[in-house]
């Protein structure tokens, strides 16, 4: 899972959560009890967190390590650093037991679960770091907790940064796109970890995995990529989303092995109820429209309703890390460029501080593509929107251009919040930005 790292991830939010049934509908009401920011500790983040009801806390994972806040107050109680490790994407607890899901520094290479004791802080006693497969992305106990689950997500990508990932590339020009193997590209995995050994005692992979099911998107540049994990509550199957795939592995826990790849089909965006939002314009306006659109689904959880399993998918529909950046590259090539004209704009949700991190990480792209293609005297102009997170992106044009001009076109909407920064002149040509801290 590639989820936006930007300094507007790096608040986490409490709420209280309170049902009040009325005639017709129950209505959720949210009261929020606390936020902490994460900043405090430069290159942390709040990005994955879970909670030990052994000693009400919570141990928040961004990055440069992890976070032990109380969980009433928020207060920080300790900052874990692990960065001697590598770089961490996950935390989950049970029992006492942290396990921590780090990828390497490089991160076609082999990655590590330690595990740290909750009550302590420090690491626990006996085994604490085993071995798993290429970038470790998430990781999840099985309700008994007598297995660990690691989704071994496995990138072509050796560094941070979108320029270090290896896709394979494009062949021909039918859509929908097909693309080569990629030259080095791990395969993805997940580690099955016994709790009583802490050991790994099995990799499950999908090479032979029968599929079924409609639109597995295969010949992606990419083999399939597990981002997240959920456990059935008789313990017995766990469910693997494989997000670009468009599809989801069934691993079988009495065997440890995958049965089946599901294809999980298309949503019509046609049909009533199926609204959407197509254009990335500021405004949020639901509409039915004639298109279809895959699900590529990320995080999933599972439960229980009069004996059948139903499982609850955020369906993010992110393909790759650098795609479109890679696709620009290879046609620029060495060849400086007088302007850089970035329109991205994320899928909108209507909560601000995420909606605003989204939009700093594409700006961010942008810079970086701009510092490393533009000539002397160039300019980049990109589109943002005015509200949270407008000055920290006119702060990264300031530090990056000599000139810096705001900009409102005439064919933008008066109540649009859609503006355009212009920067001419860049300070430092050549040098990349690290968009992952």
């Amino acid at each position: 899972m590639k989820t936006i790292r930007g300094h507007a991830a790096a608040l986490l939010a409490v709420v209280l959560l309170t049902g009040c049934a009325l005639a017709d509908a129950p209505v959720l009401r949210f009261t929020r009890l606390w936020t902490y920011n994460h900043a405090a500790t430069p290159g942390q983040i709040g990005e994955i967190p879970a909670f030990d009801h052994k000693t009400n806390t919570l141990w928040v994972a961004g990055i440069a390590g992890v976070d032990v806040l109380d969980a009433d107050k928020g207060a920080l109680i300790k900052h874990i650093d692990t960065r001697t490790f590598g770089t961490i994407n996950s935390v989950a607890i049970n029992d006492g037991r942290a396990a921590f899901a780090i990828e390497a520094a490089t991160r076609t290479a082999p990655g590590v679960v330690v595990f740290y004791d909750t009550e302590t802080r420090e690491l626990a006693a006996g085994i604490n770091q085993v071995t798993v497969g290429a970038g470790p992305d998430m990781l999840t106990f099985t309700h008994d907790g007598k297995k660990l689950l690691v989704a071994n997500e496995a990138t072509p990508c050796t560094g941070a940064l979108p320029a270090s990932c290896r896709y394979g590339a494009r062949i021909g020009t039918t859509v929908p796109r097909v693309f080569a193997s990629p030259a080095d590209d791990p395969a993805g995995s997940v580690s099955i970890i016994d709790m009583a050994t802490r050991s790994v005692i099995a990799t499950a992979g999908f090479a032979g995995v029968p599929l079924v099911g409609e639109h597995v998107r295969l010949n992606t540049g990419m083999d399939y990529e597990p981002e997240y994990i959920a456990v059935a509550q008789d313990g017995k199957t766990a469910f693997v989303t494989l997000q670009e795939a468009n599809a989801i592995g069934v691993l079988d826990l009495t065997t440890n092995a995958f049965t089946k790849i599901i294809g999980l089909g298309v949503k019509d965006f046609s049909v009533p109820g199926n609204e959407i939002d197509p254009l990335n314009d500021g405004i949020v306006t639901f509409g039915l429209h004639p298109v279809k659109g895959i699900y590529m689904p990320d995080s999933i959880a599972t439960y229980e309703w009069r004996g059948d399993t139903y499982l609850v998918m955020a369906n993010e529909g992110d393909f790759r890390e650098d795609v479109v950046i890679a696709q620009l590259r290879a046609l620029v090539g060495k060849r400086p460029v007088d302007v850089v004209i970035s329109d991205m704009a994320p899928n909108l949700s209507g909560i601000e501080s995420s909606d605003a991190a989204r939009m700093e990480h594409l700006v961010e792209l942008a810079v970086e593509f701009a510092q490393n293609h533009l000539a002397p005297g160039g300019a980049l102009v990109a589109k943002v929107f005015h509200g949270s997170g407008h000055s920290q992106l006119t702060d990264l044009f300031k530090k990056t251009f000599r000139v810096v001009k705001p900009i409102k076109p005439k064919a933008s909407r008066d109540r649009s919040a859609e503006t355009f920064l212009v920067g001419v002149g860049l300070k430092s040509p050549g040098v990349a930005v690290d968009t992952r801290l």
